[in-house]
Formats: C-alpha cells, structure tokens, sequence
C-alpha cells in the first residue's frame, strides 16, 4: 500500500516488518501504530499533524 502523508517516514525493520514514524523538523521522531489509513493510524497522526509547530508556545497536544 502506498501511503504519502505529509512527514510520515516509513522505515523496515530487521525483520521485514514496515514501522512508520512521524517526523516535523524541530520535533522528536514518534512512531505511529496500526495500519496505514485506519481510524487508530489517523487519529496519532492528526494529532501529530494538530501540535503546535516547533517556533509556538508549549504544546498540550497528544503527539508526545
């Protein structure tokens, strides 16, 4: 499957498997969990997409 969402990073790991990651410069790399495109997988990553960006005030978001 194909997924191209904005600062996603999809690596493999050792054993084949696929992990993503959402990466925004400034900000930690966290990992997303579930399958791409699923509600689980959608609601991490719009809540990653939803932090406040690195140069704003403290973030009280659920990214961390």
């Amino acid at each position: 499957m194909l997924v191209n969402l904005e600062y996603l990073i999809v690596r493999k790991n050792s054993d084949g498997t696929l992990r993503y990651y959402f990466r925004r410069r400034g900000q930690p790399l966290k990992r997303i969990y579930g399958e791409p495109l699923s509600d689980h997988f959608l609601n991490q990553y719009r809540a990653c997409m939803a932090s406040v960006a690195p140069d704003d005030a403290n973030s009280g978001d659920g990214c961390s």
